[in-house]
Order: structure tokens, then C-alpha cells, then sequence
């Protein structure tokens, strides 16, 4: 195992960051909109916003005109253009994904669980060389930061203006993996009272607004994360009461979310009080047992770890030697500044 390691270690560590590529799609580049690494090629490897197609390029997928065909749906591990068929989505969760930090932190994402015969299809995204998936149904909408390749996200970072702004859809495959298999997190799920046909609006909304603030909008902790973006979503796509103007301010961190639902009358008293719905984990059990999964978990750990060293080193050549504009992937193919280099 300590000889698989360091190989995948030297591997990775040998690749040159103009090499690192998602899949090599069209849908593939995104740079930083603005802040310190402004133009640096943001990581999409593993998560990237929709694009939403049109009726000219979405017309070889749609059975029904008015279906949503959108790019960049990630399931087992790569990319692929994804077609919502009209009204259906049955049910939505809101998840509670559990950090493992010093301070009290959560991350806020979305499930959307379709009805039975109007599940999400999958086409190949790059190559005609995979089938077409059928039957994905559930969803989970999540908006994360975007970072440089090899940066890694924390709460000071986020309002600094470190982060592009992630607003991703994948399946609940991926949603286990990540959150469960990769990082051992608890993710708690919150059945929401939405209002009839408001499923399919807030759905519509989310794609919206993926297709909309993706490549350009920058992430921030406080004003625009991934609960800001959840509760802002339920908030403008559901119709209620002014009793839910009090939770308007609570957005900042999902401590407490069930608090948060309950002033938006989006849970009862009684869900408020205490949620029985299943975990994540207690509900899809039989995913940890996914063939392969071991092994992209342990090429995972040994890129990111590659990647951060090669971050690190490049980080304490830069603000040591050159301009920090320079820090960060170069988009123009040219090499790293050399050590010493203005």
C-alpha cells in the first residue's frame, strides 16, 4: 500500500498543471471572474455549473419540447448532459451535510426526488462510446466554492474573494460518495411542505440560476454560499406568509436548519421538534458497498494531496520571487514563474 502511495504521489506530482483536464468537453473551462487569482483556470474536475441548452442544441435529447436539457450532470465521476422531463420533480429535501471542523459548521444543498416514470436521463457528455443512463432519480443541487487547482476552501477564504462560485447538480450516487465514502459526514435530510407545483419551480430556478451565476459570480461565506443560495432559492420560488420575513436573516450558516424551514412554514411543529426521516447514509446503506469506489477514493486523496503540495510550493515561490497576479494555474500555457524570476 506505501509503494501504491508514493506512486501515485510521484504521478501526480510530475503532471504539469497545464495537463490537468476534467474530461476535455467543451463544457469543460472556467476561469475566476475577479479577486486574487482573477483569469486563473478554476479546478472542474470533480464540480462545475450547468449549462442550460437551447432549443436548436438540446433537440437531439428532449422527448417533449418543453424539457430542460442542461450540460455538466456529474455521476459516476464524470460529466454528462442531463434531460429533466416536464413536472418531475415528486418531492424535495433539504440536506444537512455534518463538517468535521474545530468550529460548528454545516454545508446546505437540495434533493430533488423524481417522480416514478419521469426519471432524469443521462447522455454522454464526451464520446458516443457510453450508454445512456436512465432511471437517476434524485438529485441534489449544491452550490460550493470553486477553487485554483490545489487551493482548499475555509470560512476566512470565503469572504476574501478566493473562490469562484459552484452551483452544481449530481446524482445521489454522488452525493453519498462525496459526503459519506470520501469524508465520513453525517448528512441529515429535511422533508420541506412546499406548496403545490412549487417543486417543479424551484427545480426550473435552481437550473436558472446554475446556468446564470456559474463562471461568473464570485463565492462569499456570508453573502453568497451555500446557504444563502438554498434558503435565497425556497425564498423566491415558494409563496408564503409574512411569517416567514423573520427567518429572511438566518441564512448565514446551516446550524440550525430546521429552525430556519420551520419559520419559513416549510416544516411542521413536529418536524421542527424532531426529524425521523432517515439519514443519507441510513437510506442508501447499500452504496457503500459500490464496486470501485475504494480505489477512486484512494486516487482521490493522492491528487488532492499532490495538488496541494504543488499549491503550496508555488504559493511560497510567488510571494517570494514575483508578482502574485502570477500565482495560480497560467491560462496562457506559459510555464510557472522560475524561481527568482520578476
Amino acid at each position: 500500500m506505501r509503494t501504491f502511495w508514493l506512486a501515485a504521489l510521484l504521478f501526480w506530482l510530475s503532471v504539469s498543471p497545464a495537463a490537468f483536464s476534467a474530461d476535455g468537453d467543451d463544457f469543460e473551462t472556467a476561469y475566476m471572474p475577479r479577486g486574487r487569482y482573477q483569469g486563473q483556470l478554476l479546478d472542474t474536475r470533480d464540480r462545475r455549473s450547468v449549462r442550460l441548452l437551447d432549443a436548436v442544441e438540446g433537440a437531439a435529447y428532449r422527448e417533449d419540447p418543453a424539457d430542460i436539457v442542461i450540460t455538466n450532470f456529474y455521476h459516476e465521476g464524470r460529466f454528462w448532459i442531463a434531460r429533466f422531463p416536464v413536472d418531475c420533480v415528486q418531492a424535495i429535501y433539504f440536506q444537512k451535510v455534518v463538517m468535521k471542523t474545530r468550529v460548528p459548521a454545516a454545508h446546505a444543498q437540495l434533493r430533488f426526488k423524481m417522480k416514478a416514470g419521469k426519471e432524469v436521463r443521462l447522455f454522454p457528455q464526451k464520446g458516443t462510446d457510453l450508454p445512456v443512463k436512465d432511471k437517476i432519480g434524485d438529485v441534489v443541487y449544491s452550490v460550493e466554492a470553486m477553487p485554483v487547482y490545489g487551493d482548499k476552501y475555509d470560512l476566512v477564504n470565503g469572504v476574501r474573494n478566493h473562490f469562484g462560485l459552484g452551483l452544481r447538480f449530481m446524482s445521489i450516487e454522488e452525493a453519498y460518495f462525496k459526503s459519506i465514502f470520501l469524508n465520513d459526514q453525517k448528512v441529515e435530510q429535511i422533508p420541506l411542505d412546499v406548496l403545490d407545483k412549487s417543486e417543479q419551480v424551484l427545480l426550473s430556478e435552481a437550473i436558472s440560476r446554475s446556468a446564470t451565476l456559474g463562471n461568473t459570480a464570485m463565492y462569499n461565506t456570508i453573502t453568497r454560499s451555500c446557504c444563502t443560495e438554498s434558503f435565497g432559492l425556497l425564498d423566491r420560488s415558494t409563496a408564503r406568509t409574512w411569517l416567514r420575513m423573520p427567518a429572511y436573516g438566518l441564512v448565514v450558516l446551516p446550524i440550525l436548519p430546521r429552525t430556519y424551514l420551520w419559520l419559513r412554514q416549510l416544516v411542521d411543529l413536529k418536524g421542527w421538534l424532531r426529524n425521523r426521516t432517515p439519514s443519507l447514509a441510513e437510506e442508501f446503506v447499500h452504496l457503500k458497498f459500490t464496486p470501485g469506489w475504494p480505489e477512486r477514493k484512494v486516487a482521490l486523496v493522492a491528487r488532492d494531496a499532490a495538488d496541494r503540495a504543488a499549491f503550496l510550493d508555488r504559493m511560497k515561490a510567488v510571494a517570494g520571487h514575483c508578482d502574485l497576479a502570477a500565482y495560480g494555474r497560467r491560462n496562457d500555457g506559459a510555464e510557472w514563474p522560475s524561481h527568482g524570476s520578476e
